[in-house]
């Protein structure tokens, strides 16, 4: 075991609470998804591309079909390290995975939203619609049959747009899901004040650094009482004032959770 692992798992042992910022080298690699045995059918069916509207559902239901052992390893192993310890964890994923984890979902908050929920396009409401069972077999049924024209957009109850998932991606993202989990993480931040807190920023980079890197720095400066770890194939520096607090970290962060315990 690296030092450097060593006093990682030494920090979270020691600490009384834990904040936990995830980045995208958690998200799910996608280059499995094109090979998918329904993706390819789904092509072949859509020879004109007139069904383009179709791949981001498609994508979710691969997600929550097939394996994806490598991420499902990582999160197992932060579970695992979070056993009994009072945490917070920030995620940037828009994927949804870490809800499959076995982390506690009210110990969760995804400000970039995940394919959860559905809003609608036009942004003409506030309300999320579920993704429902019957979507997922209707989509599948068409693409299976090779005739997609018996699938529908799915649209807004409200305005008859089109619906889309609830994340950061989209052109009018809708926050509302996210906001009530966003209030409880302040509250919790409250508790601070006083107490050893062990901060992990893994796979973090410069997307959305508001979030997490620049927030995260800033509270690892202030408490003295801090531990300040930073885990990133490329974007592991600290600053010059984190240098003899902090901790980094030179791997891919989910290569680094994955052996985490080996």
């Amino acid at each position: 075991m690296t030092e450097k692992k060593r006093k990682l798992l030494n920090d979270i042992k020691e600490s009384q609470l834990v904040l936990i910022g995830l980045g995208t080298e958690f998200h799910i690699e996608e280059e499995d998804f094109v090979q998918w045995d329904l993706y390819r059918k789904w092509q072949e069916a859509d020879r004109n591309r007139e069904y383009l509207w179709m791949e981001p559902f498609l994508k979710r239901i691969w997600l929550r079909q097939e394996k994806h052992l490598k991420t499902e390893k990582a999160y197992a192993s932060l579970a695992k390290l979070l056993e009994g310890k009072n945490y917070f964890i920030v995620t940037l994923c828009t994927d949804g995975m870490i809800y499959k984890s076995g982390l506690a979902e009210d110990r969760i908050v995804a400000p970039c939203g995940n394919m959860e929920k559905l809003q609608c396009r036009a942004g003409c409401t506030e309300k999320l619609y579920p993704w429902k069972e019957e979507m997922e077999q209707e989509l599948t049924e068409a693409i299976l049959e090779g005739h997609l024209e018996k699938c529908s957009p799915f649209t807004c109850p409200c305005c008859g747009e089109t619906l889309e998932w609830n994340t950061i991606h989209v052109q009018r993202y809708n926050e509302a899901a996210y906001l009530p989990m966003w209030e409880k993480y302040t509250k919790w931040l409250q508790g601070m004040l006083n107490r050893r807190v062990c901060i992990v920023e893994a796979g973090v980079d410069f997307s959305y650094p508001s979030v997490i890197r620049w927030p995260f720095e800033k509270m690892a400066y202030f408490n003295k009482k801090a531990d300040f770890h930073r885990i990133h194939g490329t974007w592991y520096q600290l600053a010059e004032e984190l240098k003899e607090k902090g901790n980094s970290i030179s791997c891919n962060s989910k290569e680094f959770f994955v052996n985490l315990f080996v």
